[in-house]
C-alpha cells in the first residue's frame, strides 16, 4: 500500500484514501457491478484495465509496478475477477498504451 504519511504505517491507507487503487479498481468496480445488475436497461459493461494485468504476479514489471503504484495491478486483477464472477455481459479491454496523439 502507498505510504503517504507516517500514519499510514499504522492504518491501512486502502480504507481511507479514495484515490487508492483499491478504491478505484476494486471497490468502485464492485459498486458499479451491483448497480448494473439492478438496472433493467443494462446491456454490456466494458472495463478497460491495462496490459500489465495479464502479467504473472512474479513478473519483474508487475512486481515493480505493484510496488511503485500501490498494488494497482493486483487491484485491477481483483476488479476483473469480480466482473467475471458477476452475471453481467461484459468485455475486458487491456490496451498496451493510450494516448491523445494521433497514430
Amino acid at each position: 500500500a502507498r505510504v503517504a504519511s507516517p500514519l499510514d504505517l499504522f492504518i491501512d491507507p486502502t480504507t481511507r484514501d479514495p484515490a487508492h487503487p483499491h478504491a478505484i479498481n476494486y471497490r468502485a468496480v464492485e459498486t458499479f457491478i451491483h448497480a448494473c445488475e439492478k438496472e433493467e436497461q443494462f446491456q454490456r459493461l466494458i472495463r478497460i484495465t491495462g496490459m500489465s494485468v495479464g502479467y504473472a504476479p512474479t513478473d519483474k514489471i508487475a512486481v515493480l509496478l505493484n510496488l511503485v503504484l500501490s498494488m494497482t495491478i493486483q487491484w485491477q486483477a481483483a476488479g476483473e475477477q469480480l466482473l467475471r464472477r458477476s452475471q453481467l455481459d461484459y468485455t475486458i479491454i487491456r490496451p498496451s498504451s493510450l494516448t491523445d496523439d494521433p497514430r
